[in-house]
């Protein structure tokens, strides 16, 4: 049903889009759009038109409109052009939306936080993760430009904090509790769900899946060491992994010197529909990454109603847990993580269907595409005055 009072939401995202395959900020931007679309919202997408990307300065995708703000390809000064053409965007357009949604915290938001106290425009900007507790606004690094960002930032009405330890550092950082929301990434719980027989039974070889970027923080190698260690030679044990990325080639030649290319499928970069399709054939999802914000592809794991084996890192540390929704180790801790996959592939193994159902029902309560949609729309009517009272309305 639509609500009262559908309200106009600026998306802005500093990186391309749309782009093929999709990161996670990126993703989760197009999920939450289209759903708000669907509840009656109108939403418009505005991010800098970057080399990678399409050259429309506008057109729709999926039905929403985009702005993409054309810059100059000089070093700096390219960037002050594009962040100003932004402010002017915002501001010059301030009466067609009621709030502007920052998806990652850097330049952008800054930019988007100043001109929404300017407008007197409810702002929310969320945080991805690592990129602002490693590099941006979060890190220990000192500098004059990221005093400014964090500055800027705090002007925000709300702000998402995708984890427990994300929440903390904001607070650390100076960020008013009061308007800090623990709001987790959307999954398509109606798409990545549980599949009836695709499993084969107890006699079926023991899988494994990963599904993501193969890049250096993903820590794959500590993946296939550990699987050498406790399943190499085992007939019944296979691994599936599912992405591309500059590591590719590395990976095949790490499991070949091994011994273990046999049990290992790299299957490349796969749409959608068919990564469900996977997901259904697998026992286990497998996420050891050394930093993450909060994946993806550990709610999908979970949403199609698989245990999750994973590090003890920001995000995956809040879903998994141990014997319950699966197990995790150390990042970097190959013996530990050698020990859980032998104990997910003993001859135990109907566990993990119970495991399973219950990772699944959690992301239903908790992390169903409605119920952090819900939760956002709240956040975007925590901040004071006139427009706040709207979107609480709406809300």
């Amino acid at each position: 049903m639509a609500p009262a009072e559908p309200l106009r939401i600026a998306m802005v995202l500093e990186s391309t889009y749309p782009v093929a395959g999709g990161g996670g900020a990126e993703s989760q931007l197009a999920t939450l759009s289209r759903y708000l679309r669907r509840r009656g919202h109108q939403v418009s997408i505005v991010v800098p038109m970057t080399p990678a990307g399409a050259r429309e300065e506008h057109d729709r995708v999926d039905g929403i409109p985009v702005w993409r703000i054309p810059y100059p390809r000089v070093r700096v000064v390219g960037g002050i052009v594009m962040l100003a053409r932004l402010a002017w965007h915002l501001f010059a357009n301030r009466r067609r939306y009621d709030v502007f949604h920052v998806h990652i915290a850097h330049h952008m938001a800054a930019v988007a936080c100043v001109v929404g106290r300017l407008a007197g425009k409810p702002v929310l900007v969320k945080l991805t993760g690592w990129l602002e507790s490693e590099l941006g606004i979060l890190s220990r690094r000192r500098s004059p430009v990221l005093w400014l960002l964090r500055r800027c930032i705090r002007l925000a009405t709300a702000v998402q904090a995708t984890s427990r330890e994300l929440e903390a550092l904001l607070v650390k950082h100076g960020f008013p509790p009061a308007r800090i929301h623990r709001i987790p990434n959307a999954v398509d719980t109606h798409r990545f769900r549980p599949q009836a027989g695709a499993r084969t039974g107890d006699g079926a070889a023991f899988t494994a899946i990963f599904v993501g970027r193969l890049v250096p923080e993903k820590n794959l190698p500590m993946l296939l060491e550990a699987w050498a260690v406790a399943l190499a030679g085992r007939d019944d044990a296979r691994l599936m992994v599912v992405g591309q990325g500059p590591l590719a080639e590395e990976l095949a030649g790490r499991a070949r010197s091994l011994g273990i290319a046999r049990q290992v499928a790299f299957l490349g970069a796969q749409p959608r529909e068919e990564v469900i399709r996977l997901l259904g054939r697998a026992d286990v999802g497998v996420l050891v990454s050394t930093h993450e914000g909060l994946s993806n592809s550990l709610l999908e794991y979970m949403a199609a109603g698989l245990p999750v084996i994973g590090t003890r890192i920001s995000g995956t540390e809040d879903w998994v847990r141990e014997d319950d929704t699966g197990w995790l180790v150390e990042p970097g801790d190959t013996a530990a993580l050698a020990q859980v996959l032998a104990r997910a592939a003993g001859p135990a193994r109907p566990h993990l269907a119970d495991m399973g159902r219950r990772a699944r029902a959690v992301m239903e309560r908790e992390a169903s595409i409605p119920a952090v949609a819900d939760r956002i729309l709240r956040a975007y009517g925590a901040g004071p005055g006139a427009g706040g009272q709207r979107l609480r309305r709406a809300a």
